[in-house]
């Protein structure tokens, strides 16, 4: 097993950047509360899955391989306010006290984070979408999810609010 952090640590980060690839044959990934996996453009793969136990997954990029998450933790796609797409090659699946943000930026391309996943999401906790760019206005559509197929539900959902008559 790769643990990201120790009984003492936070802040401690892995980070694949641009063009990066970091691959295994068998063990897993565990994040522990204070510490992150950012991706940047780069590759993850984990035939032994990640199991955040309280830490947090970011970022844009591919990662190969199961995640999940144990109790709490954070996904976030995009970085800071950039939008981007993370995507996941197996399942994912969240935990009640888990949170997944999301980002609006109709100024940038792409427009939103995209969180992909092409096996099964397990939906859970809390999802909250912000909007980071211009006003939200009358017809505007984003896809923020794309999965194979899904379970669950989000507990709570946070959406960014809206100007004059516009509701969700």
């Amino acid at each position: 097993k790769l643990f990201i952090g120790n009984i003492t640590g936070f802040n401690n980060q892995l980070i694949v950047g641009d063009n990066g690839t970091v691959s295994n044959a068998s063990f897993a990934f565990l994040i522990a509360a204070g510490n992150s996996l950012v991706l940047s453009g780069g590759v993850l793969s984990v035939s032994g899955g990640i199991t955040n136990t309280s830490g947090t997954i970011s970022g844009y990029g591919l990662i190969k391989g199961n995640v999940g998450f144990a109790t709490a933790g954070t996904l976030a796609t995009g970085l800071g306010n950039s939008v981007g797409t993370l995507a996941l090659s197996n399942n994912l699946t969240l935990a009640s006290a888990s949170t997944t943000v999301l980002k609006l930026d109709k100024n940038q391309a792409g427009s939103n984070d995209l969180l992909k996943v092409a096996g099964t999401v397990t939906q859970a906790g809390t999802l909250t979408i912000n909007n980071v760019g211009a006003a939200l206005v009358g017809g505007d559509t984003f896809k923020v999810l794309a999965f194979t197929s899904q379970s669950g539900s989000f507990a709570t959902i946070n959406l960014p609010s809206l100007t004059g008559t516009l509701v969700w």
